[in-house]
């Protein structure tokens, strides 16, 4: 059983040189600033609107940028930057409006690339990626159950605590989340990924600890933002722990992330998609480092 998967799988964001850490929202978010999604193969939908544009962009957690799709027409001037399966051509934009629920950005900088790839696999028009911490929010709520996106202040933190909640430290790089996995006892840091469809595992991990991982029959294309096609299997794990909790038959694939590792300051073994994970509800505390999970 073959899949056509576009994955961005960090790889179009992470390498951009310009940060967007400086820019802050126009108004100050509610207490609870509550934005709708849509779940599209795996990836988390919002509307939005750019420049009075209004339509669907993708919601990353695995980015701390703002992509958008070159197919829409704004005044824009040819740039490249890198990831890790190759140079990609974008173009840098100057954004006067960006708008997504009650969050507003204004004069800030964006960049440009081909996302048609990226709208055959979800089935829709797709104007850009949002990276999440772009928003500049301490707390973020994913409620995959009522699929809302909420955008908290630290006193509503403890209304969602439940019985149900564990609590994972998380490691902040570039505002990407990375979070602690054990397979058999042995702990390897995987980023939290939103903009991911499937979740991926350093190839040299699979190959040393095989006896852990089951290949099934079911494979699929990944085609990367630089426009490169593989073809790759699943594979079934039933020794995955996140916290005190144990994960069956959690699908991976295999893939070399050397590259990748190298652009962090701490080693990466993985992404794990947020689709992967049989959580209710996640909180992404930016401030304290941490993520609380119900299930």
């Amino acid at each position: 059983m073959v899949y056509k998967i576009f994955i961005k799988v960090c790889l179009t964001i992470v390498l951009l040189t310009l940060s967007l850490h400086s820019i802050s929202a126009s108004k100050e978010f509610d207490s609870l600033n509550s934005i709708p999604f849509e779940n599209a193969s795996g990836l988390i939908l919002v509307s939005a609107s750019i420049e009075g544009v209004c339509g669907k962009f993708i919601f990353d957690t695995g980015a701390d940028q703002l992509l958008i799709n070159s197919a829409i027409s704004l005044e824009a001037c040819d740039s490249d930057f890198s990831t890790v399966q190759g140079e990609v051509k974008t173009q840098k934009i100057k954004i006067s409006s960006f708008r997504l629920g009650q969050i507003e950005i204004e004069n800030f900088q964006a960049f440009a690339t081909d996302l048609s790839q990226l709208e055959s696999h979800v089935g829709s028009k797709i104007l850009g990626i949002i990276g999440a911490k772009m928003l500049d929010s301490e707390i973020m709520h994913i409620n995959k159950k009522d699929r809302v996106i909420e955008f908290l202040h630290r006193k509503t933190l403890k209304a969602l605590f439940s019985s149900h909640n564990i609590q994972i430290p998380v490691i902040f790089e570039n505002d990407i989340p990375i979070i602690n996995l054990s397979l058999d006892g042995d702990s390897y840091r995987f980023i939290l990924d939103t903009g991911a469809s499937i979740s991926f595992i350093d190839k040299k991990i699979l190959d040393k600890r095989n006896d852990l991982f089951i290949k099934t029959d079911s494979s699929f294309d990944l085609v990367t933002a630089s426009g490169e096609q593989s073809s790759h299997f699943y594979y079934k794990c039933n020794a995955v722990n996140i916290g005190n909790i144990i994960f069956s038959n959690v699908e991976v694939s295999p893939l070399d992330l050397t590259e990748m590792q190298e652009l962090f300051d701490v080693d990466v073994s993985g992404i794990i998609s947020l689709d992967s994970l049989p959580f209710s509800s996640l909180v992404l505390d930016y401030k304290n480092g941490l993520l609380y999970c119900s299930y």
